[in-house]
């Protein structure tokens, strides 16, 4: 299962094409640090004080960021080694994607679908890059239907 990923690491050439716009409800960052307001403004596509309470809430309880190291991915980027082509895969795949993910978008993931025998899609439409936090029933839900994909594509190869 992939969770609000790009196909391309570099932010320069990620395809943002369709991406809808946020309408934030009043005083939804009222509850966040004021360090996170710009990140949130951009990444969170459900903008609520609920979500944005939820999101800083898991945020708070990671360790300490690599803030150098996140600089230079943002910067130089990298490449990875199927970038160019996507390597087909036979197995049960799902990508969820947020129609709000003014971080990594959607649109490129269109073309790579064709090589995903198994392949899944959905795009949820008030969700930004934090998906599983903004919409946690609709990820639960979309979660448990590919399991069930995945249980039926493996039972009828044996796997």
């Amino acid at each position: 299962m992939m969770v609000c990923t790009g196909f391309k690491i570099r932010p320069e050439d990620r395809d943002l094409t369709g991406v809808l716009t946020s309408t934030p409800h009043p005083g939804w960052l009222a509850q966040v640090p004021p360090g996170l307001h710009d990140h949130f403004a951009h990444a969170v596509g459900s903008q609520t004080a609920e979500v944005a309470e939820r999101i800083a809430a898991v945020l708070g309880r990671n360790g300490p960021t690599d803030e150098a190291y996140l600089a230079s991915l943002r910067t130089d980027g990298f490449a990875l080694s199927d970038e160019a082509t996507p390597t087909p895969c036979d197995a049960p795949v799902c990508f969820l994607t947020g129609h709000r993910d003014r971080i990594v978008g959607f649109a490129s993931l269109f073309g790579a679908l064709g090589s995903y025998d198994h392949g899944m899609h959905t795009t949820i439409s008030n969700a930004g890059h934090y998906l599983p936090l903004e919409q946690p029933a609709v990820f639960a839900a979309v979660t448990q239907t590919w399991l069930a994909q995945c249980e039926a594509v493996l039972d009828t190869r044996g796997d």
